[in-house]
């Protein structure tokens, strides 16, 4: 008998990768941008070696879902560079405008984050 796709036995779940927390004490830099006409803080945390390892990501509306959406963009982002998802997968990934620039909130983050720490 074979197994139904809708069994979760017939997938098994993938192993997830390590995440290598950030250390208590880290390197941090904030940074303010802009998107769509509305302004963000954006703050970035370092592992020792200087690799990105972790964002926050606000508004100037702290109970607002934009504000929350940020905060969740940031989150989301800063597992995957703790799981070893390179920066320049995610900004090949996102959508651009015909000029190159970004379209999207998490774009603009991204940029931001590579002009900072080429």
């Amino acid at each position: 008998m074979t197994a139904s796709i809708f069994d979760p036995a017939a997938f098994p779940a993938p192993m997830p990768a390590a995440r290598a927390r950030m250390p208590q004490r880290r390197g941090h830099e904030g940074f303010n941008l802009e998107h769509d006409g509305i302004a963000y803080h954006l703050g970035v945390g370092r592992y020792p070696d200087g690799t990105v390892g972790e964002l926050f990501l606000s508004t100037v509306k702290a109970s607002s879902a934009l504000n929350a959406l940020a905060r969740d963009v940031a989150i989301t982002l800063s597992v995957g560079l703790q799981s070893g998802v390179p920066l320049a997968h995610y900004r090949k990934a996102v959508q651009r405008q015909p000029d190159g620039s970004s379209a999207s909130l998490l774009g603009t983050v991204l940029d931001c984050i590579v002009e900072a720490f080429p």
